[in-house]
């Protein structure tokens, strides 16, 4: 009873953004949206060993299976913009949905202005030029902020502890690299020989000295794709509360795509180190990710897709130059998924999925949430996707 309760609470939410689109489509502002709302069920197994006194990180305890009905990252947008001559200014509002409440939380809130013969100038919150390049193919275009993203493992580290604390201090923003941020500026260029490249800029709230430049450069020909992107954290501490401290990823990212089929690998190095007087306080950490992913279109009606991301334990120092052991960290995790589409923008898809931790590594990801270090995740989703 409570699945058939909950596939009927997909099939509404699906119906009522289809009436909002057709009521709101002439309204000379273009609105859009990408309505994927889920019902999810998640089982997990025990973690069967525990950290090494001296490892970085320590192991918690299990968190038992659950199942839900979420909106995952759905979102609402509106934009509008105007020429003057071969120059356009536009505004691009995006919000969340999440239960509760219908448009909380912001996505992507910006004013562009954008050139033919300059390139484009953005100014608010948007991707970062690391995000905007990387990890090119969206697992049957759900993927984001969902279990099957492989973000986790290759933009992020597998050892945050729970709350707000990374190790000892610091947030979930000082170890994500793949994130859309606030008080940002960004330029990207106009393609040049099939070449663009791209810059990011953001600053901390008010009284804050934590900053983020991001990079990237992309080469895009017919089938092909190339790019190479890094980003740094100044001042996100991830170690402790004082000292100045430097996060920096970078990552080189490769696409095909002709026809049915589509692949894309990434290839990441994430180095974080804080300056630490004294004592046994880690003041360092890098680690290698890699991904990769594959989509391919039977018919028009039928995709299928799969991806596989992995994290590995890397290495750490200490402030001391005591041993720092890394032993049981990183881990890996892959997704497999069918997708049929009813008709254009419309469709429903099936995902399982299993991410598993090494001994003493685990996520507070929310798409893996609640956190759970050792074992393994698994997840199951029946999806229905709404964009328009």
């Amino acid at each position: 009873m409570r699945f058939n309760k909950n596939l009927i609470a997909l099939g509404c939410l699906a119906a009522v953004s289809s009436a909002q689109a057709v009521a709101l489509g002439d309204s000379g502002i273009v609105f859009y949206g990408n309505l994927y709302p889920q019902y999810q069920q998640v089982s997990r197994d025990p973690a069967t060993s525990t950290a090494p006194t001296a490892a970085l990180a320590a192991k918690t305890g299990r968190v038992g299976d659950q199942e839900w009905l979420n909106s995952v990252k759905s979102y609402l947008g509106v934009k509008t913009s105007r020429s003057f001559g071969d120059t356009k200014v536009g505004i691009d509002i995006q919000r969340i949905i999440t239960q509760g409440c219908l448009v909380c939380e912001s996505r992507n809130a910006f004013v562009s202005v954008a050139n033919e013969h300059f390139g484009e100038l953005q100014v608010g919150q948007f991707d970062t030029a690391y995000k905007n390049y990387g990890d090119h193919l969206t697992m049957l275009g759900i993927s984001s902020s969902n279990f099957m993203s492989t973000s986790s493992f290759l933009s992020d580290v597998s050892w945050k502890t729970s709350g707000s604390s990374v190790l000892t201090v610091g947030g979930a923003k000082a170890t994500n690299f793949h994130a859309r941020l606030g008080n940002s500026i960004g330029y990207e260029t106009k393609e040049f020989s099939n070449v663009q490249g791209i810059l990011t800029y953001s600053k901390g709230d008010s009284g804050s000295d934590q900053t983020v430049l991001s990079m990237g450069v992309k080469w895009e020909k017919g089938p092909y794709y190339v790019s190479v992107q890094t980003e740094t954290h100044n001042n996100f501490r991830t170690f402790a509360t004082t000292g100045d401290s430097k996060d920096t990823a970078t990552r080189l990212s490769l696409g095909y795509k002709a026809g049915a089929f589509a692949i894309a690998a990434d290839f990441g190095n994430l180095d974080y180190s804080q300056a630490i007087a004294s004592g046994s306080a880690v003041n360092g950490y890098s680690t290698n990710s890699a991904q990769v992913s594959a989509q391919y279109t039977i018919t028009p009606k039928w995709v299928v897709a799969a991806n596989y991301a992995t994290g590995a334990s890397g290495s750490c120092t200490r402030a001391n130059a005591s041993d720092c052991l890394t032993s049981g960290l990183g881990g890996h995790g892959q997704n497999l998924g069918v997708r049929y589409n009813i008709n254009k923008g419309m469709g429903v898809t099936l995902v399982t999925g299993k991410a598993t931790f090494n001994p003493n590594a685990g996520s507070n990801s929310s798409s893996l949430a609640p956190l759970v270090k050792g074992g393994s995740t698994s997840n199951t989703a029946i999806n229905i996707q709404y964009k328009f």
